[in-house]
């Protein structure tokens, strides 16, 4: 099995748990490590035995990566356009990409350079939402009619959220101005008329409610639900029959969770060689800034504003 090298740029944006599952990874290792705060690079260091360690972006290039791991926000489409001209991938955690115009120069230079960009979503790794979006996929409550975030996770990293969990591109999106405490509601109109709520801002953790023509879903912090009105055969939800309404705590899938942040590195790791699909790739994030200057625009207008598409 291959084993691609991953730089990581970012330190101090990647907790010590993740840390040392990145070091779990059987698709990929991270090798070497960069940040220009001296502290936090030692800190990750140590916390990982990665001897690599680096306070220059480009020695870490120099190294020979695979592809470089983008974990801060800081200078985005520079490290990836100089990411490209060393024929390194790029994936950026999605706090990395809450500036449309960096994360649209990224892309272009990505594809000048003709290597692969990709987004970690927020939230990718909690297991429960990958139940969510095969449920959702399945038909499991029917027609999807309306879903509900609430996430303190910024607007783009909610969106891409959302188009990954229903597998569709919103067609209008209106956004509400945020409230004194900064919290906003974006509500995306799918195909189909079913209706996305993104609420952000503070929140003590993330909740997301799914409701359908033939059932319904609850995902919260501490427990989940689901009541599907159809027979639904396979594991979901750590339920293998979801017919009847069933709660579950959450306590002991924390752990589970938090080591499973790693895993979009080994997804991105096989998607650059082919072995499997990505769930934000480049391509997803052009039609997500479409959504999001939608968006942008919604909050001049006041209004519902479209989104066009390809």
């Amino acid at each position: 099995m291959s084993h691609l090298r991953a730089g990581l740029s970012g330190c101090g944006h990647v907790t010590a748990t993740q840390l040392l599952a990145l070091r779990e990874q059987h698709d990929c290792a991270v090798v070497a490590l960069h940040d220009d705060d001296p502290a936090a690079l030692d800190a990750c260091g140590a916390a990982t035995g990665i001897a690599l360690r680096t306070g220059s972006y480009d020695e870490l290039l120099a190294t020979g990566v695979d592809f470089v791991v983008l974990a801060g926000a800081e200078r985005l489409a520079e490290r990836a356009a100089l990411a490209a001209e060393q024929s390194a991938h790029v994936l950026a955690y999605a706090e990395a990409a809450d500036d449309e115009g960096a994360l649209g120069a990224a892309l272009s230079a990505c594809e000048r350079g003709e290597v692969r960009l990709g987004l970690v979503p927020p939230l990718l790794g909690d297991p429960a939402l990958h139940d969510l979006r095969a449920l959702l996929a399945g038909g499991a409550i029917g027609a999807l009619t309306e879903l509900h975030v609430q996430a303190p996770a910024s607007p783009m990293a909610l969106v891409s959220l959302a188009a990954w969990l229903t597998g569709r591109p919103a067609r209008a999106v209106h956004a509400a101005s945020p409230d004194e405490d900064g919290a906003r509601r974006t509500t995306l109109l799918l195909p189909g008329d079913a209706q996305v709520w993104l609420d952000t801002g503070p929140a003590a953790g993330t909740t997301v409610i799914a409701n359908g023509s033939d059932g319904w879903c609850v995902i919260r912090p501490t427990d989940l639900g689901m009541q599907t009105l159809r027979p639904w055969r396979g594991e979901v939800l750590s339920s293998p029959d979801a017919t009847t309404e069933r709660w579950s705590p959450r306590v002991a899938a924390q752990e589970a969770a938090a080591r499973s942040r790693a895993e979009p590195h080994g997804a991105f790791a096989r998607w650059l060689e082919d072995r499997d699909v990505f769930p934000v790739p480049g391509e997803q994030l052009v039609e997500d800034l479409r959504t999001l200057a939608a968006l942008r625009r919604s909050l001049a207008t006041g209004r519902a504003e479209d989104v066009p598409r390809s």
